[in-house]
């Protein structure tokens, strides 16, 4: 039998030339946010404008799901970001991040990490836009639905005005796209 996990999400603007200490500045901002559980952490970097991605079965400003530690990991895909931010300048980036524990306090993020990709690949029938694998699921967690529709697709009351997809000469394409 699974165990339900509660889920408390934290938002974060992002720009790619964002350094280091302005988001560790962010971060500290946060009420409610224990800084310590970072390392642990779930994280869905996301459009945040006018523009979303537009995926074989739907759209979603998700362009990456990630787990681990946050601030290191942000930093290591600001080369990658840069690149996406040029074509889209003016979207600007959003991350959605949770820090998930087990009942007994032991950190779940490979879990959820796990479950946010597969549900993405169930709603949108293929991976986010930066993502190349998926982790493996586990069944001994599960995540409220009602605590993943926001953080995954558009959101409550969100419309977009473009929707995008990659072509062949794009590096974001991935073989099997329609294009």
């Amino acid at each position: 039998m699974s165990k339900n996990v509660p889920l408390q999400w934290f938002n974060l603007d992002f720009n790619p030339g964002d350094t280091l200490s302005s988001v560790t500045e962010q971060l500290k901002s946060k009420k409610r946010l224990d800084l310590t559980q970072l390392p642990n952490s779930v994280y869905v970097i996301r459009l945040a404008g006018n523009f979303a991605i537009d995926y074989k079965n739907g759209v979603s400003p998700t362009i990456y799901i990630g787990q681990g530690k946050f601030r290191g990991r942000l930093n290591a895909h600001r080369k990658w970001l840069a690149k996406l931010h040029g074509l889209v300048a003016e979207t600007p980036l959003q991350v959605k991040f949770c820090m998930p524990r087990s009942a007994e306090g032991a950190p779940i993020n490979r879990d959820l990490e796990a479950f946010l990709l597969k549900s993405f690949e169930a709603k949108f029938g293929e991976r986010p836009l930066q993502n190349k694998q998926s982790g493996k699921l586990s069944d001994s967690y599960s995540f409220p639905q009602g605590k993943i529709g926001h953080v995954l697709g558009t959101g409550a009351g969100k419309s977009y005005a473009w929707a995008i997809r990659p072509l062949r000469a794009n590096p974001y394409f991935k073989p099997g796209d329609n294009a």
